[in-house]
């Protein structure tokens, strides 16, 4: 009996682990090639992936060309196309066709019935892109279209905006079918709630009437960025900015990139990096920028060699790229009948017509871009993470003056003053929420005499110029209160490998008391923003600004910008500290902490045009009242010391430390309950930020 059941038990354990075998097999099969081909009409090109969060599935949108249809003369196969879709519900592995995008269009902008042509769909989703940011307020009767674009820099926005929307689709629209290329060719914006039916916004006022292929991409300043090719102007790659999706002004020409003819650029962050890939007609050109304002071409193409896989025989065309986790994937198409035996003997048949999707997987070596078509490529593509509505608070518990970076390597690193006030911590994780359980690891210690030895508070990292920063401040182990500005530096792609090299003391103009740097940039110029103590000024600190000739160099003298003046700044001490940037909707912010550390303690504001000098004073205007403060009903004390990052759908998020208690035995700066904690932003109409009051707690912290 034993024998019998042993032999039953042996062959159940036999029988699963074929089965888990063959699933593991199954699993990692490489994609197919091709990829996808269009079923109805054979021409689907210019793909573009993104994840459908109402279908739980991936979606490619793709301009789908008329290429089986006989009796097209010239270019007309390449005109009268609707944007096709297919879905992929395992990991981007296979894809099955869904369907067309219903895309709603006025008369003015379609063209004839029937006859409109839709290319090179870009799709982004943004959390809270509002078309009344400014004040705006959509009018769509006919004799106030005019005067709206004008406004906004729009043609004949013709439907409301729904607040609500989150999806956006910049798209190539030539009003007719065609059979050569001389005719117009504008980019709309469309907005959807499903990303199946898409309403119109507005055609963009770019540099000409001839402009096609969007890439729009999010700037760390959380305005956006739209690339396409001006046809006018020998194919040249142009740009556009925007606030918010809804406003955009054209910029020119692309520095580095324009110069060279090309079409279907794409923009996308990755391995500590921004990429653009542009369409040359002979393989993918490959730019690399660390501000996306200046761009440097690499030697070689991508895709311009012939592959060897089906339909994968010629050039690749027209990029979309999904970054997911530390992995990069290139979606492209083909035109497998092109051949160079078929262009030399001019044929245009359906063969030479027809297109198809094919994707690789990409690679970055010492800051050069690679990929190999004829490997097997084992796509994965997980889902995104999606923001919480609301975050667990406190996110991690006794770290003062937190600051969260939100990296293009798709991690979020973390750094706060510990209570032991003796060392720098780094963590990271995949999501916010991950940080509060990631391991931190010491990266540096203070020193055991002089300068750097004592009070080592509000660390800043930062990536600039392809290096990692640390600002930090710290005093002297003799004179714990000889507190100066301080710099690390590492060069590895990973800040928790690599070495810290101490960079010194930032050297402001003047010795004193001085603490809490913080960097951004702006226009192409970089600055640093610090507290410090001006003995000939009543009061413990002021803000000051300056520009940077480097990270760890001041270009120029300082200037102040704000002074503890009002009331509720000067409350046990008078300070303003702690300043943190937030670049939105036209206005550079600066949040910054003041009066003591307890329960007074709260944040103001200033602001300043984006166009102004903002090295004259006068350029700054300051909240009279604080912006965040104490909230008794909530159990929230002392809120201070923020920075700002954004969560994966980009919406603004504020994060600070407070306590959840008013009575502190002794000096606040022995009390170690400072607990970082993290809520989403609000704007309002006019383009300003509303942070609310400080949430209620939703964890309970350590017993005191």
């Amino acid at each position: 009996m034993k024998r019998t059941l042993f032999a039953a038990l042996a062959g159940v354990v036999l029988a699963v682990g074929i089965a888990a075998h063959a699933l593991a097999r199954a699993e990692a099969e490489p994609a197919a090639k091709p990829l996808f081909r269009d079923p109805v009409f054979d021409g689907a090109a210019d793909p573009v992936v993104v994840w459908n969060p109402h279908a739980r599935a991936w979606w490619m949108f793709y301009t789908n060309r008329r290429a089986n249809v006989p009796g097209l003369s010239g270019v007309a196969w390449v005109h009268g196309t609707p944007i096709g879709i297919a879905e992929s519900r395992d990991r981007g592995k296979t894809w099955s066709y869904v369907g067309t995008a219903h895309i709603d269009l006025p008369p003015e902008v379609a063209g004839p019935p029937g006859t409109t042509t839709l290319w090179a769909p870009e799709i982004v989703t943004a959390a809270q892109a509002k078309c009344n940011l400014l004040g705006y307020t959509p009018d769509t009767t006919r004799a106030n279209r005019d005067a709206q674009s004008n406004l906004l820099g729009y043609k004949s926005p013709t439907a409301p905006v729904d607040a609500d929307v989150t999806h956006h689709m910049f798209l190539t629209v030539v009003p007719g079918v065609f059979e050569d290329w001389k005719h117009p060719r504008r980019i709309v914006h469309l907005t959807s709630t499903d990303l199946r039916s898409w309403k119109y916004v507005a055609t963009l006022a770019l540099s000409s009437d001839r402009v096609i292929d969007a890439s729009v991409h999010r700037l760390p300043d959380g305005t956006w960025r739209l690339w396409y090719n001006n046809e006018r102007d020998r194919k040249s790659i142009y740009y556009a900015d925007s606030p918010d999706l809804f406003t955009w002004s054209d910029r020119g020409e692309c520095t580095g990139v324009g110069e060279r003819p090309g079409e279907g650029p794409f923009v996308f962050s990755w391995r500590g990096h921004h990429w653009m890939l542009v369409d040359l007609w002979r393989g993918l050109g490959v730019y690399r920028s660390d501000d996306f304002a200046h761009w440097t071409a690499q030697t070689d193409n991508l895709l311009a060699q012939p592959g060897r896989g089906t339909d994968d025989g010629v050039i690749g065309g027209h990029p979309g790229v999904v970054v997911n986790g530390d992995r990069a994937f290139l979606f492209y198409f083909t035109h497998p009948g092109r051949t160079p035996d078929a262009a030399h003997a001019k044929l245009d048949t359906t063969e030479q017509r027809r297109s198809s999707i094919q994707v690789v997987e990409l690679h970055e070596r010492d800051g050069v871009l690679s990929c190999d078509r004829d490997a097997p490529t084992f796509v994965d593509l997980g889902e995104p993470p999606a923001a919480p509505a609301h975050y667990a608070n406190p996110l991690i518990e006794q770290r003062a003056d937190p600051h969260i970076f939100r990296h293009t390597d798709g991690w979020y690193y973390f750094m706060g003053t510990v209570p032991e006030y003796d060392r720098l911590e780094l963590r990271r994780a995949r999501t916010i929420e991950g940080l509060a359980t990631a391991e931190p690891k010491t990266i540096w210690r203070k020193h055991a005499a002089g300068p750097m030895g004592a009070h080592i508070w509000a660390p800043e990292i930062h990536f600039i110029d392809g290096k990692w920063f640390i600002y930090f401040a710290a005093g002297e182990a003799e004179k714990i209160w000889n507190i100066r500005n301080y710099v690390l530096e590492n060069s590895a792609a990973n800040p928790l490998d690599g070495e810290w090299i101490e960079r010194g003391q930032i050297d402001t103009g003047w010795q004193s008391f001085a603490l809490d740097a913080t960097t951004f940039a702006h226009r192409g110029r970089r600055y640093l923003v610090w507290a410090q103590n001006d003995p000939a000024i009543k009061g413990n600190t002021n803000l000051y600004l300056a520009p940077l000739a480097s990270p760890t160099q001041l270009a120029g003298p300082a200037v102040r910008i704000s002074r503890p003046e009002f009331p509720w700044e000067q409350v046990r001490y008078w300070v303003n500290e702690g300043p943190a940037v937030l670049v939105r909707h036209g206005r550079i912010f600066i949040t910054y902490s003041a009066a003591g550390t307890g329960a007074e303690y709260c944040l103001g504001l200033l602001s300043a045009d984006e166009n102004a000098d903002l090295l004259d004073p006068q350029s700054w205007q300051k909240s009279p009242t604080p912006v965040f403060t104490t909230s008794e009903a909530n159990g929230i004390f002392g809120p201070g010391h923020n920075s700002f990052t954004t969560a994966p759908d980009g919406a603004d998020l504020l994060v600070y430390h407070a306590r959840n208690y008013r009575d502190i035995r002794g000096d606040p700066l022995r009390d170690p309950n400072r607990h970082t904690r993290v809520q989403p932003i609000s704007w309002r109409a006019d383009g300003t930020p509303d942070f609310g009051v400080p949430v209620p707690e939703t964890a309970a912290p350590s017993p005191r």
